[in-house]
C-alpha cells in the first residue's frame, strides 16, 4: 500500500508538471516551452521519479508554481520511503518477539506438565510407604507440603497460557487436553492418596501445616476452574467435569 501511495504521487505530480506547461510563462520545467506534448509528459515522469527518489540530475530544473509541487513531493515521498524501511524493519522485529514468545510458552508449557508429573511421582511415594509401613513419616509429609504448594503455584499459571493479545501465540486444543489430563491425573492422584490413608487409617490430619496446605490448594483448584474454563476456547466440558467431580471427592474427604 505505501508503494502503491508513493507511485501515485509520482504520477499525480507528473501530471501537474504537465499541466503547468500549456500554462503561458515559465510555470513547469527548464526547455518545455519548446517541446512537443509527448516528450513534455514523459520529461514529466522522468522528473517526478528523479524527484520522488531524491537523485536530482540538474538537467530539468522547476519554475514558479512547479517549485511548489516540487516541495511538496520531495517531503511527502522522503516520508513515504522512510515510512516504508520503518515498516520493514518493525516486521522483522514482529517475526523475531513472536518465535521468542512461542519457545518462551512451549517452555513454559512443558515444565508446567513436567511439574504434575512430578507432583504426581511424590503422591505416588507417599502411598508406597503407607502401603509399606502403615503411616507417613515425617520426612515423606514434608515432602508433600512441598508437592501441595508446588501445585498451587503450577494452577496459578495456568490462565497465562491465554493471552489476551490475539497476535501472540496461545494454547491450542490439542495442548489444552494435555494441560487438563495432567491436572486430571494429578487431583486423581490425591485423592487416591486420601483414600488410601482412610482405608489403612493413617491420621494424616494431625500434621497442621500438611492439612493447611491441602486446604490451600482445594481452594485454589475451586478457584481456578471456572476462571479456566471461561478462558478456554475449546470448552472440553468432559476433562472440566472430571475435575469438577474430583475436586467435590477430595472436599468431602477433608471435611
Amino acid at each position: 500500500m505505501l508503494f502503491l501511495v508513493w507511485a501515485l504521487i509520482i504520477v499525480t505530480c507528473a501530471g501537474l508538471y504537465f499541466g503547468l506547461s500549456f500554462i503561458p510563462g515559465k510555470h513547469s520545467l527548464t526547455g518545455f516551452e519548446n517541446m512537443e506534448p509527448m516528450l513534455r509528459a514523459v520529461n514529466s515522469i522522468y522528473f517526478s521519479i528523479i524527484t520522488a527518489t531524491t537523485v536530482g540530475y540538474g538537467d530539468l530544473a522547476p519554475h514558479s508554481y512547479a517549485k511548489i509541487v516540487v516541495s511538496l513531493q520531495s517531503v511527502t515521498t522522503f516520508f513515504i520511503a522512510a515510512i516504508f524501511v520503518a515498516k520493514l524493519v518493525s516486521h522483522r522485529q514482529e517475526i523475531t518477539l513472536e518465535r521468542v514468545h512461542k519457545l518462551t510458552f512451549e517452555d513454559v508449557f512443558h515444565n508446567t506438565r513436567e511439574g504434575f508429573f512430578i507432583i504426581r511421582k511424590d503422591l505416588s511415594i507417599a502411598m508406597h510407604e503407607i502401603e509399606k509401613n502403615g503411616a507417613i513419616s515425617a520426612h515423606q509429609a514434608e515432602n508433600l507440603i512441598i508437592a501441595y504448594r508446588q501445585m498451587q503455584n503450577l494452577l496459578e499459571e495456568i490462565p497465562e497460557f491465554y493471552g489476551d493479545d490475539a497476535h501472540l501465540y496461545t494454547i491450542d486444543g490439542k495442548r489444552e487436553l494435555l494441560l487438563l489430563d495432567a491436572v486430571q491425573r494429578t487431583t486423581g492422584r490425591l485423592l487416591a492418596l486420601l483414600q488410601m490413608c482412610k482405608a489403612k487409617n493413617v491420621t494424616w490430619k494431625c500434621n497442621h501445616a500438611s492439612t493447611q496446605e491441602l486446604e490451600e490448594l482445594l481452594q485454589g483448584i475451586e478457584f481456578l476452574l471456572p476462571i479456566w474454563k471461561e478462558k478456554s476456547p475449546h470448552q472440553e466440558d468432559l476433562l472440566f467435569g472430571v475435575i469438577v467431580e474430583t475436586t467435590k471427592e477430595l472436599r468431602e474427604m477433608t471435611a
